[in-house]
């Protein structure tokens, strides 16, 4: 570290282990602590560690415009200091081999329903809200009946969580799925929808990752999901039962809509790669290695 000539932070320190005069980034992924520290000073320590690794940077890379317009709004960052650059998305070997040859899942006793299903992927507390998602299917007769509601996680349903399965009478709709990327994929290609209805995100990997293998999207139209999803999804207010409802509804009913959905994500998903993140990364690099 001696002698480098530039330093890119990849969290948040204490202090700075970068030389004197060496010039310095950070990347921010979102704002989240900074937003539920409204409701909780538990984040306090962290938030204060973050604020000083920001604001000695020389440069701020935002992996999103919405988590820009936070960290302007909570830090007051000049916007001048800061650069959005989207994460990429890019298939393994495996898994584009996969999408590209149209495997699709195999119907053996390990599979965990034989009706059609809603897909939701990933951790489920707090403002992931899967809760509100679990009022919403079960307001609706109609998905009740026609779809079972697939979780597809690290952690197995919670005491809670079937708790209240069991009191929106949902019991033996709701099936919690884990596994290899493979599965994953098989889960994506097979799902008449995927659901993302979290309150917050600071990008959205999963959105991409429905495109990819050909499952229409529904998420929340919060933060940085419109970014991501652009016209490629249906959107729903993620704190309205009601909203989440109808929209989930109006397109699994809709062959055309879904078709419509499905087309708009493979082109939406070839906006984000890597690649491109990298090159733009760089380009960070060298406008502070020449001022």
């Amino acid at each position: 570290q001696a002698n480098a000539n530039l330093v890119h932070e990849t969290f948040y320190s204490q202090h700075s282990v970068a030389p004197k005069k060496c010039p310095t980034v950070v990347t921010v992924y979102d704002m989240l602590f900074e937003e539920q520290a409204k409701h909780s000073h538990a984040y306090q320590s962290l938030l204060q560690v973050k604020k000083k690794a920001i604001e000695r940077a020389d440069r701020v890379i935002c992996i999103s415009e919405s988590t820009k317009r936070e960290l302007i709004k909570f830090l007051a960052i000049p916007e001048s200091k800061i650069s959005t650059i989207h994460l990429g998305f890019e298939l393994s070997t495996d898994a584009s081999v996969i999408a590209n040859a149209n495997v699709k899942f195999v119907n053996d006793s390990k599979k965990s329903t034989t009706k059609p299903y809603l897909l939701h992927v990933g951790y489920r507390a707090g403002y992931k809200n899967f809760t509100t998602l679990l009022k919403a299917y079960a307001a609706s007769d109609y998905l009740k009946n026609a779809f079972d509601l697939v979780t597809f996680g690290p952690n197995p349903l919670t005491s809670d969580e079937r708790q209240l399965i069991g009191n929106l009478k949902l019991t033996g709709h709701v099936k919690y799925e884990s596994g290899s990327d493979d599965k994953l994929i098989a889960h994506y290609q097979n799902a008449a929808a995927f659901i993302h209805p979290s309150t917050y995100e600071g990008f959205g990997i999963p959105l991409l990752e429905a495109m990819q293998f050909g499952c229409p999207v529904l998420c929340s139209d919060t933060t940085s999901m419109p970014e991501v999803a652009g016209d490629a999804a249906n959107y729903f207010d993620p704190q309205s039962i009601d909203s989440m409802r109808f929209a989930i509804e109006k397109t699994v009913a809709d062959s055309a809509e879904k078709a419509l959905q499905i087309q708009r994500g493979h082109e939406r998903v070839k906006q984000f790669s890597w690649n491109k993140c990298t090159l733009e990364t760089i380009k960070v690099y060298q406008q502070l290695l020449c001022q």
